[in-house]
């Protein structure tokens, strides 16, 4: 039984994925065409969990825009995307192991997007707090009602461009080693025991190990139990589903040891 009801708002990047699977040949490949970024990763994850969930980003007024609709209301996901008349809905694709990303109308997130966040939690992607043009708008969802404040770290570039500054005012901050390194100088123990310093919870993802999260000086680890889950960064949306679902908990008053074994259950889920 869930301890509490919540409710959470994710605010980032809106993408449409496409991805083509390893080995493929040109004229014989196989591809996926999903919804996708941080905003839908994240959300799906978070109302899988069962918490009232909120998808705030933007997009554009094309049928990207209404895959990702279709997807968001097809789990149950309240859409509070903002259509950019500009720009069209930002794509991901992903080819072997090259990645190209086109930003669209994410880069245009402003926050007069945020009118209609309203939850218990708010998450916050690092992309859209680390980029220049878009983080007037993610200091907006950080800075609002919500209870409980969360971030990622984007990458390590660019949490090392912005620094730990970057994330005042997080309660939750959710990294993975590089980005914990590039904030702190540190291997992820002595990372999360650093960064828990300025947050009140600080977790490092460990990708097939798992997570450390530290947090009223205490340190929990936990290793993921999917052997299907071999690198965490390989698997696209392992590292949103995380985050989302820890949040989710600890909104909901769960024991941090609890709450990670929960959020590594929903990475391990989402490969």
């Amino acid at each position: 039984m869930r301890t509490a009801a919540a409710s959470i708002a994710v605010v980032g990047e809106v993408m449409l994925d496409v991805l083509v699977a390893p080995g493929s040949e040109a004229h014989a490949a196989e591809v996926v065409v999903r919804a996708g970024g941080t905003v839908v990763n994240a959300a799906l994850a978070a109302a899988a969990a069962g918490a009232d969930t909120t998808a705030v980003g933007r997009v554009g007024r094309d049928a990207a825009a209404a895959a990702v609709g279709g997807a968001l209301a097809g789990a149950g996901v309240a859409d509070a995307l903002a259509t950019d008349e500009r720009e069209r809905t930002g794509t991901f694709v992903r080819v072997e192991e090259t990645i190209h990303v086109d930003r669209g109308a994410n880069r245009r997130l402003r926050p007069d997007d945020l009118r209609r966040l309203d939850a218990d939690a708010v998450l916050v992607s690092g992309y859209a707090l680390l980029h220049d043009d878009t983080r007037a708008a993610a200091r907006a969802a950080l800075t609002g009602a919500a209870r409980l404040t969360a971030a990622t770290g984007g990458s390590a570039r660019l949490a090392q461009r912005g620094g730990r500054g970057a994330f005042d005012g997080v309660d939750v901050l959710v990294v993975d080693a590089d980005e914990a390194f590039a904030l702190t100088g540190a291997a992820p123990d002595e990372a999360a025991r650093e960064l828990s310093r300025t947050h009140d919870t600080a977790c490092v993802t460990l990708g097939r190990d798992g997570a450390v999260l530290a947090a009223a000086g205490a340190l929990h680890r936990h290793r993921l139990a999917d052997e299907l889950v071999l690198k965490q960064h390989k698997l696209i949306g392992a590292g949103d589903a995380f985050a989302a679902v820890l949040v989710v908990e600890l909104a909901r008053g769960t024991p941090h040891p609890d709450a990670l074994a929960a959020a590594c259950a929903a990475a391990a889920r989402s490969g």
